[in-house]
């Protein structure tokens, strides 16, 4: 057992040696020059950290900068570089260096299977490292089912994206020849159309696998808008999930059935006595609601890992949209999260668009913006909340602008300001907010 892993451990430093020794090749030996072998190998293994051993690792990312550079390949080149390091290599692996240089016209020929081989046993290490932190968190009872669930979703997503081969623009262009077919076949709007005719064109509809982010400020109305967007929905016949760690399922429900039968929340809650029309149309419309394929869910807590698991549970299920009310109040996993808030959100972000990329849907997320965007004409889309990563990650962003917000005021003009929109133009929406009933509704089309 012992001779075996010794035989694996040198196998794979024999392969790591001739990743890093095919940069040598000389230009005259053609296709296999150690410029091409190196942008062969890149894309397998992107950095130094695919390295068992770290000063490996080292050399690698060393000779990607002198690619970057266009810094001559050389073994002399290569010296000047490595003694420009903050440490100091130790001598042992410099010799290494040297001798996988000589056979580096073999490496370069040779340099897809080499690098897999470095690929593979990287994934095996970081499987095996994750497995081992889970097994040991789960004995301290430091995690549970849905961090292990996401722990384990994450070791198949780098499964999947090291089994991933990147793809000649030939292949990309007949993909895209059949979606130009089949969208010729039927035109129209592809993602699940949420009733607001303008946006739905805007944006092309909620599409799977969008990350989009609504956000204004605190009673400007976030989920007056994510309430509207599920009715909508819910009226073209697509499947969603309300995340709701605001409002109680029972709130939500009420205001759906408010905006169906055109009453105000005190009315369709019956804190007010309908009248006989007021009762006949809540009767109606929770009759209507009834047939909806939507799903309300509202824990009073909820962690990032939870969220995820959640929406990989709901693309399962062939759910096309989910919506999040809201992202400041998903709970940290970790302690690093607890102690910043700017680390929390940002890695929300990160794992949330990684979600609905994974689980196929379409993913809904409302956020506040900060107190100063009062202060201007508009909000504008550096005024999320807590971290920047929201406006880089997301697909498409939406800001709710109502420069009125009086209570004396029954309908308000306002606008749904499109800020980004990563596949289509961006501008402004004309709405009216109906306070009673707490709708927006698009202008005249």
């Amino acid at each position: 057992m012992i001779d075996e892993l010794n035989y694996q451990d040198e196998a794979l430093k024999a392969a790591e040696l001739k990743v890093i020794g095919c940069f040598a090749a000389d230009e005259s030996y053609g296709d296999s020059s150690g410029e091409n072998a190196v942008n062969k190998a890149v894309k397998i293994i992107p950095n130094g950290s695919y390295f068992s051993n770290p000063w490996r690792g080292k050399i690698w990312d060393q000779i990607l900068e002198m690619v970057d550079e266009d810094t001559p390949l050389s073994l002399s080149a290569l010296a000047i570089k490595v003694g420009q390091m903050s440490e100091k290599l130790p001598s042992g692996i410099w010799s290494e260096i040297m001798d996988a240089t000589d056979n580096s016209h073999e490496a370069a020929d040779h340099i897809d299977y080499y690098a897999k081989t470095v690929a593979d046993k990287h994934v095996h290490r970081a499987t095996h490292r994750k497995l081992h932190s889970l097994t040991q968190g789960v004995a301290d009872g430091t995690v549970n089912l849905d961090q292990l669930e996401e722990g384990i979703h994450s070791l198949k997503e780098l499964k999947q994206h090291h089994a991933d081969q990147s793809k000649t623009i030939g292949t990309v262009l007949n993909e895209l020849l059949d979606q130009q077919m089949e969208n010729h076949k039927n035109p129209g709007i592809k993602g699940a159309q949420t009733g607001f005719e303008k946006l739905d064109k805007t944006i092309g509809g909620l599409q799977r696998q969008a990350f989009i982010v609504v956000g204004a400020r605190p009673s400007a109305g976030k989920t007056a808008l994510a309430c509207n967007l599920m009715s909508g929905l819910a009226k073209n016949n697509h499947r969603s999930l309300f995340i709701s760690l605001e409002m109680t399922s029972v709130q939500v429900s009420t205001r759906l059935i408010a905006e169906a039968s055109q009453t105000s929340y005190q009315v369709a809650s019956y804190e007010e006595r309908p009248n006989a029309v007021e009762h006949s149309k809540i009767t109606n419309a929770m009759k209507n609601l009834k047939q909806w394929d939507l799903e309300i869910y509202d824990p009073p807590t909820l962690t990032i890992a939870q969220t995820c698991s959640k929406i990989r549970e709901a693309g399962r299920k062939g759910i096309e949209v989910v919506v999040i009310d809201y992202i400041g109040l998903i709970r940290p996993d970790s302690q690093e999260q607890r102690q910043s808030r700017y680390l929390l959100i940002t890695e929300c972000s990160a794992k949330l668009k990684a979600a609905a990329r994974s689980a196929n849907v379409a993913v809904v997320c409302l956020c506040q913006l900060r107190r100063e965007s009062e202060k201007s004409e508009r909000p504008k889309m550096s005024d999320l909340r807590e971290s920047g990563q929201l406006e880089q990650d997301a697909d498409a962003v939406i800001l709710i602008h109502r420069p009125e917000r009086e209570q004396s005021i029954a309908q308000e003009d306002g606008d749904l300001l499109v800020c980004k929109n990563r596949n289509g133009p961006t501008g402004a929406i004309d709405v009216i907010f109906n306070r009673k009933t707490m709708t927006f509704s698009e202008g005249i089309i």
